[in-house]
């Protein structure tokens, strides 16, 4: 048995939890794809994106870009209102850069999404050089309005990596942006990947102590994922690097967890990459397998989020 019990069914601080205690009631994230682009992308960064991203702009599970905001929320909450009749929801601008391009049609597409029956809150991912004065002024005006979180990529503390994944910025500016929206009242989850090449031994300790030095609301921990259709499946290819088994991953999963701060809430603990995409690692499509792993592991090290948080 774990020796603390802080939330009602993982040993850790979970997305699931966070928003039930929040607003009382089933919680549902809808992916929805604002129709914007990125400029890791356009010419304004860079050509090609980061490395491990899609076509898609890693929005393989959003909604239908050919079709506007309320069309994507109807067709999602008609396949999930028998199962949670009772369910409300937060919109999920999941695709490309979110807070990047033309003001007036962002606000209106989030306006759109807010908007819409049963809709609780707006979850927007995005990238760190795109939140300039103008997207902190919009997104605090919205903010008075309804939940909002912001989602951008961390993906790893050191700048090599990001050399590496041609992400076009840096760990300073995550800190930066992070800081910049937490002023402001605007929560922000951290994405890390785990299992890049090139990782120093201290991957962890490093990674745990950069995000909790920093004001974050939440993170999602991600496997290294190679997809087919990006630059990192060419260099995998070409240049055949290892990944980390399950075990070893979740090792890591439980490390940084039991270093968290209690208060930040992990969204994820593994990625879900697209079965029609995916390359390796095969083991993460077995979703549910990979959390009965390290719910065991939890229980069996008597862990929980914070053990070791000092």
């Amino acid at each position: 048995m774990m020796t603390i019990k802080r939330w009602l069914d993982k040993p850790y601080n979970n997305l699931n939890d966070a928003l039930r205690q929040k607003f009382g009631k089933k919680i549902i994230k809808l992916s929805v794809d604002g129709g914007f682009s990125c400029p890791n992308r356009d010419g304004r960064v860079g050509i090609g994106g980061c490395l491990f991203c899609t076509e898609q702009g890693s929005g393989e599970f959003s909604g239908d870009c050919r079709l506007n905001i309320t069309a994507q929320l109807e067709q999602q909450i008609e396949l999930l209102r028998d199962k949670w009749p009772e369910a409300e929801y937060i919109a999920y601008f999941q695709s490309f850069s979110n807070t990047y391009g033309d003001l007036d049609y962002m606000e209106r597409q989030f306006r759109a999404a807010m908007t819409y029956p049963g809709v609780v809150g707006l979850a927007i991912a995005t990238r760190v050089d795109c939140i300039g004065e103008e997207v902190l002024k919009l997104l605090t005006t919205l903010s008075q309005e309804t939940y909002i979180w912001v989602e951008m990529g961390l993906q790893s503390v050191y700048a090599h990596h990001h050399k590496l994944l041609n992400t076009g910025y840096t760990p300073d500016q995550f800190s930066e942006a992070t800081i910049r929206l937490a002023e402001r009242g605007i929560d922000v989850v951290g994405h890390i990947i785990l299992g890049l090449p090139d990782t120093p031994e201290t991957v962890l300790d490093d990674t745990v102590d950069f995000l909790n030095r920093l004001p974050l609301a939440g993170v999602k921990l991600h496997m290294l994922n190679v997809l087919r259709g990006t630059a990192l499946a060419a260099l995998y290819a070409s240049k055949p690097f290892e990944l980390l088994s399950m075990e070893h991953y979740l090792e890591q999963v439980r490390y940084i967890i039991e270093r968290l701060r209690p208060d930040i809430v992990v969204h994820r603990v593994t990625g879900d990459g697209a079965k029609a995409l995916l390359i390796e690692p095969t083991w993460i499509l077995n979703k549910r397998h990979v959390l009965n792993t390290l719910l065991k592991a939890f229980s069996a090290h008597e862990s929980y989020q914070g053990k070791y948080f000092r």
